[in-house]
């Protein structure tokens, strides 16, 4: 078998909820959400056994205080089961450039939120084919919370510097429901 042959399947039940133009349409929410919509989705998620729950957003500023705090309260809620991205920016002045870190917001990560490093790098023709190789990159991050969360499902992987993702198969190959049908509990997902 040739190793670079995507097995097109996963054994772990690993799901999508996609911010997707049907959501936008159905909750009918000028983007940013208000948080309250992120914590519900939290909710609703654990109570329906999700053992990590990873956004890839950013939630570095805040938003109003009474949001920030129900997703606070959410976030506490799962002890530990949240993965929320964070990023480089670039930043300039007259004096200095400089790339920062940004993370989530201390009241998400004080509750147990934890912070994965979701920057990835584009090869010459803006294909992505290696693994952030970061200690704390985002996708190490869901795989330790999980193993947190449900320990001996997965082992953490060795993946060597440059090495090239594997990917699973084309988009499809995990399934996919959009923010609003977690949110209207749904019963066709």
């Amino acid at each position: 078998a040739n190793i670079i042959t995507a097995p097109n399947t996963t054994k772990l039940p690993i799901t999508i909820v996609a911010i997707d133009e049907a959501s936008f349409s159905q909750i009918n929410e000028q983007w940013p959400w208000p948080r309250e919509i992120h914590a519900q989705i939290i909710d609703k998620l654990i109570l329906s056994g999700a053992a990590v729950i990873a956004f890839d957003i950013i939630f570095s500023e805040n938003s109003d205080e009474k949001n920030d705090i129900i997703l606070r309260d959410a976030i506490e809620g799962t002890f530990g089961a949240v993965v929320m991205a964070a990023d480089h920016s670039y930043h300039e002045t007259a004096i200095v450039r400089h790339w920062i870190r940004v993370d989530p917001l201390e009241i998400f990560t004080e509750v147990g939120a934890v912070s994965g490093l979701a920057t990835i790098s584009l090869d010459n023709d803006n294909v992505v084919r290696q693994f952030p190789v970061e200690n704390d990159a985002f996708w190490r991050q869901i795989i330790r919370t999980l193993i947190q969360m449900r320990p001996g499902i997965v082992d953490e992987p060795e993946v060597p510097e440059n090495s090239l993702i594997r990917y699973l198969g084309p988009p499809g190959t995990f399934p996919k429901v959009s923010y609003y049908q977690v949110l209207n509990d749904d019963p066709s997902i």
